[in-house]
């Protein structure tokens, strides 16, 4: 038995949430339905990004720099600014 070991890349994935308006017709009132909660307001960042971002940088000691370079090549622009917000660093 042979075994072959390969390498795979990591893939990112963008989930959108689809929240109709509907309105009343009688008092005319628009209703839609609350966003879902995100780790940091008004972030596009979900939770496991995040993680990755803080494991990068604190276990693996990767520079936020770097890690938007990463990121940059799976064609996701990610403000360091907003790295460093996420970490939780000035």
């Amino acid at each position: 038995m042979s075994e072959l070991v390969e390498f795979i890349t990591a893939k990112l994935k963008v989930i959108e949430t689809a929240r109709p308006k509907t309105s009343c017709r009688v008092c005319e009132k628009i209703v839609q339905a609350p966003a879902p909660t995100r780790p940091i307001e008004k972030s596009s960042a979900g939770a496991s990004l995040l993680a990755h971002i803080l494991v990068s940088k604190f276990d693996d000691h990767l520079p936020l720099y770097r890690q938007n370079e990463i990121l940059a090549r799976h064609a996701l622009i990610f403000p360091a600014l907003l790295c460093r917000t996420g970490a939780g660093l000035p």
